[in-house]
């Protein structure tokens, strides 16, 4: 399975909160919020964390739900954050890509190595695509592993604190 990498960030459109959340009570508003930063970071999310981060409030815990959508596998996304996180990885890796093929090129042109676009290299960008699309899934969480359960809340944190 590909490495997963850590999203450094994810934009906030301003107008989106407060009219999608105008309904909800600074609670629910915080409850929310720290589940769309778990997610950008973990991928899907099991119910339970839903009820140990919002001990307690399991009825503000209700109404946070409302904005996430059950997978297959059983877990839970908000189908917003996983579209805009696909968009920055396909952006993100597609430069990192870009970067390479630059390097590629400047270092066949000191070498003096003949730069060309053959059949071989587009064979290799169609797998590189393709590897890019499994490592994208990977990393917002579309993959077969199940993600895990967590006891406590403390557990979680040393966890997010762990993975850097």
């Amino acid at each position: 399975m590909a490495r997963k990498t850590k999203q450094f960030y994810f934009p906030f459109f301003p107008q989106d909160w407060f009219t999608g959340t105008a309904h909800m009570t600074n609670t629910q508003k915080g409850l929310y919020i720290d589940l769309l930063t778990l997610q950008s970071q973990k991928g899907e999310l099991p119910l339970n964390l839903f009820y140990k981060l919002g001990e307690g409030i399991e009825e503000d815990v209700q109404v946070v739900l409302e904005n996430f959508k059950k997978s297959a596998k059983g877990n839970y996304y908000n189908p917003k954050l996983r579209e805009i996180t696909l968009d920055i990885k396909k952006r993100l890796d597609g430069q990192r890509n870009g970067g390479k093929k630059s390097q590629e090129i400047q270092k066949k042109k000191r070498e003096g190595t003949e730069v060309s676009s053959d059949v071989s290299s587009e064979k290799s960008l169609s797998n590189a695509r393709l590897t890019l699309e499994q490592g994208v899934q990977d990393s917002i969480g579309i993959s077969e592993e199940e993600p895990k359960p967590y006891n406590s809340l403390d557990e979680l944190y040393n966890e997010l604190s762990t993975d850097r």
